[in-house]
């Protein structure tokens, strides 16, 4: 009997939305690598440049970012998710193709990190 079985649909659907509640529950949105999130983002809000003491270029100057507000289709929580321009490209380009709803997956870790964005809806 695997682990999953002895657990039951209940107890796994309650860890499951244990742990959504606790990765939402931030002001900002960090993605866990491997892991596929459906976010929601409105026309309406602008995404924002910001400039973080955070992020650094090899000179030591902070590096502009990108904030866009989400929304998590599956609990209706607002984060503001803070991307590279290359990400932000991504989920312009989305946008673009009429696409509201995008499902992301990160992959790597640290500066090795990229996303996964795909048109949902």
């Amino acid at each position: 009997m695997s682990s999953t079985e002895e657990l039951g649909q209940n107890a796994i659907d309650n860890l499951q939305f244990i742990e959504e509640e606790i990765e939402a529950s931030s002001q900002y949105f960090k993605a866990k690598p491997g892991k596929t999130y459906i976010i929601k983002m409105d026309r309406n809000d602008k995404i924002v440049p910001v400039e973080t003491d955070r992020f650094r270029d090899a000179k030591g100057q902070p590096i502009k970012r990108y904030e866009c507000t989400i929304t998590h289709v599956n609990s209706a929580r607002r984060q503001i998710w803070s991307v590279s321009k290359t990400v932000c490209l991504q989920i312009i380009a989305k946008l673009k193709e009429g696409f509201t709803v995008l499902e992301v997956t990160r992959q790597g870790s640290d500066r090795s990190t990229t996303y996964d964005i795909k048109g949902a809806q």
